[in-house]
């Protein structure tokens, strides 16, 4: 995979609650310290956790008027010092899993993915996204998605989740890298806008609805172009 299209070689995750028991959760029982703050909208505030450089996000919303998921199940988080995996549950029903270094091939960090047709998803990887794929596994840097073929994964992700949610890959050009999903077969749910001076973002999803936010951040590439 040509890394040079991003601006930082690993992905970031997102998760949705509006259960704030969450953050303190992540902080603690997770031990990932003290976020970052972003208010996102009126309604929703962005807690950032860097963890070695991928950003864990909990969007904390006041209401949130869906029991949904998508497909993206459990992150897994390599820990030194385990000798097995340790399964972590939060308070809105949010998997963690702390594995040992290499458990199921994942380096640093993983995501699980479900979905009903393991052909389609890894087509989408390969195809729309351009992301290495070796076999059912997706490697971004030391980061990976492991997709799993289930006959109960959802087929038809509502717009609104909870829980996993995303994933984001931090690119320099986030118009170039939408319309190159677009022509590999991705579908748009959001088209590029400028927050602020903050980031140019953008959201494609796969056949089923699993959603991958490409974002263009100020910090990481300079100035934005306008809406």
């Amino acid at each position: 995979m040509d890394m040079s299209r991003f601006a930082k070689p690993r992905f970031d995750v997102g998760l949705v609650t509006d259960d704030p028991l969450m953050v303190d959760f992540v902080a603690d029982e997770i031990g990932l310290g003290e976020p970052e703050l972003l208010s996102v909208s009126r309604t929703t505030t962005q807690h950032r956790f860097d963890r070695n450089g991928s950003v864990i996000k909990v969007n904390v919303a006041e209401t949130l008027d869906t029991n949904e998921r998508s497909g993206f199940t459990e992150l897994l988080l390599v820990t030194p010092g385990l000798a097995e995996p340790q399964q972590l549950v939060g308070p809105d029903g949010v998997t963690f899993s702390l594995v040992p270094d290499g458990w199921l091939g994942v380096e640093d960090m993983g995501v699980r993915l479900e979905v009903p047709d393991l052909g389609g998803s890894v087509s989408f990887f390969r195809d729309a996204m351009r992301w290495e794929v070796e076999g059912n596994t997706v490697r971004f840097g030391p980061t990976a998605v492991l997709i799993e073929e289930r006959a109960d994964a959802p087929s038809v992700v509502p717009t609104s989740t909870r829980g996993w949610t995303y994933l984001t890959a931090q690119v320099w050009d986030c118009d170039l890298e939408t319309a190159a999903a677009v022509a590999g077969g991705a579908r748009v749910t959001r088209q590029p806008r400028t927050y602020g001076e903050v980031a140019r973002f953008s959201m494609v999803a796969d056949a089923f609805g699993n959603h991958i936010e490409l974002s263009q951040r100020a910090s990481l590439t300079g100035p934005l172009p306008p809406n």
